[in-house]
């Protein structure tokens, strides 16, 4: 998808948000996820008029997830100007949406100084959920600590306790990337307080070469394996783990390691497999099937293979959507259809959404309930897991939603927020206790 423009009879009569993503040796995952934004707001476009009935309009760009080049994003999209239909000129973005690990955080200054939010979906750092100190980044769900908490936490459940992780070792296989390395510490922390050991072993970019690593997991003898991985790594973790013996249901996938593009070329080898999700795959809810009945029956669905329309991706990509124009139209209760980016931050910032109005949505069962508030721009750390049958080629829970907040990952955020706010003198820390803090939108 190019430019998806929206009808519009004056300049400011749409809403513009720039995506930022990566097809670079990442297709599956751009093309789900992002194909799921669109079909989400084309829905808004065609049944609603847009959101709060302003017509939505976006743009992608790649990124090749390179920090650098996603800055380049941004800049050429905050303001879509040069080389665009006149419809575009000077519109001025509500949000921007990168999928990169390393492009979100890179934008924590530039953002607040230009007043504009960068909302990422289950990735970024654990201290940006702190809103006092990073009032426009919103790492929306949960995150790579999240993720690693409730794999142990799962690991022990699967063991019959957490003390049964004593004296075990774990091994994380991560992507030698910042989102890779992102739990390492962390994991070592939790080793040390439930007493086993863990051992991180890197795999480097593109990750299809893994027959090192996996000789050295045999050695250590892993009672599971956490695998962070991304893109090709995954199926190939997998393929290697079968080919050297081990166990492929004790080898458990991250938040990048839990959807069809990573098992499907795994074949059979994937059976057993276990991942964690934050929303459940499958087509089986309301939205998915109006998107279905309103796009694709007509011809206006994103994905060019709908048998994909309910992968863990995509289903991903709609929630993601949906949660950003609930902020939206948050911000439209408050301020009004003409908004500024500032006006959306506080309307990202009060995106609150019980299990009544989720299933009124559309999700119900997909995605839990989320709050964000002042501290927590994550609004939800709760994690299940899947299991994927290779015969039948589909998805199935196999746990209940997982708490997955720490007190470790809390402290490790106060500490990383507190230092970037010692850096950084030039924005004032907000008291999240008082009320005029919590309430003030053009920080």
């Amino acid at each position: 998808m190019a430019l998806a423009a929206a009808p519009a009879t004056a300049q400011r009569d749409y809403y513009f948000v720039p995506l930022a993503l990566s097809y670079t040796g990442l297709s599956g995952v751009a093309s789900g996820y992002f194909g799921g934004v669109s079909d989400y707001f084309t829905l808004l476009n065609e049944r609603d008029g847009g959101i709060g009935g302003v017509p939505v309009a976006w743009d992608e760009c790649e990124t090749e997830y390179e920090p650098t080049k996603g800055m380049e994003c941004y800049h050429r999209h905050k303001k879509d100007e040069a080389g665009r239909p006149a419809l575009y000129f000077d519109s001025l973005a509500l949000y921007f949406h990168p999928l990169s690990e390393g492009v979100f955080p890179a934008l924590a200054a530039q953002s607040r100084r230009d007043r504009l939010p960068v909302v990422s979906v289950n990735h970024g750092p654990v201290e940006s959920r702190r809103g006092d100190v990073f009032p426009y980044q919103f790492p929306l769900g949960a995150g790579a600590l999240d993720f690693a908490h409730a794999a142990i936490l799962h690991m022990g459940a699967r063991l019959g306790g957490m003390e049964e992780l004593k004296g075990r070792t774990i091994v994380t296989l991560h992507h030698g990337s910042p989102y890779g390395r992102a739990a390492n510490e962390f994991l070592n922390s939790l080793g040390e307080h439930h007493g086993f050991r863990h051992e991180a072993i890197e795999v480097p970019h593109p990750g299809n070469e893994q027959g090192s690593q996996w000789l050295r997991i045999r050695k250590l003898k892993p009672a599971f394996v956490y695998l962070r991985g991304w893109g090709l790594m995954n199926p190939a973790a997998i393929q290697t783990a079968v080919r050297t013996g081990y166990q492929v249901a004790n080898l458990i996938g991250a938040e990048w390691s839990n959807s069809e593009e990573d098992v499907i070329p795994a074949g059979r080898a994937a059976h057993g497999y276990q991942a964690a999700i934050t929303h459940r795959a499958g087509a089986d809810f309301p939205l998915a099937r109006e998107i279905i009945e309103k796009l694709y029956n007509r011809g206006k669905g994103d994905l060019d293979d709908r048998s994909r329309i309910g992968s863990t991706y995509w289903n991903l990509g709609v929630w993601a959507a949906a949660m950003s124009a609930e902020a939206v139209r948050i911000a439209q209760e408050r301020f009004g259809k003409e908004l500024t980016g500032a006006m959306v931050r506080w309307g990202f910032e009060n995106l609150n959404l019980d299990d009544e109005e989720i299933e009124e949505m559309g999700f119900a069962d997909v995605a839990p309930a989320i709050r964000i508030t002042c501290m927590n721009h994550a609004a939800v750390q709760r994690v299940r897991f899947q299991e994927w049958d290779a015969q039948e080629r589909k998805w199935t829970l196999v746990s209940d939603w997982v708490d997955s907040d720490s007190d470790f990952a809390r402290r490790i955020a106060g500490t990383n927020a507190e230092m970037y706010a010692r850096k950084h003198p030039e924005f004032p820390q907000r008291d999240c206790d008082a009320e005029k803090d919590r309430d003030a939108f053009d920080l």
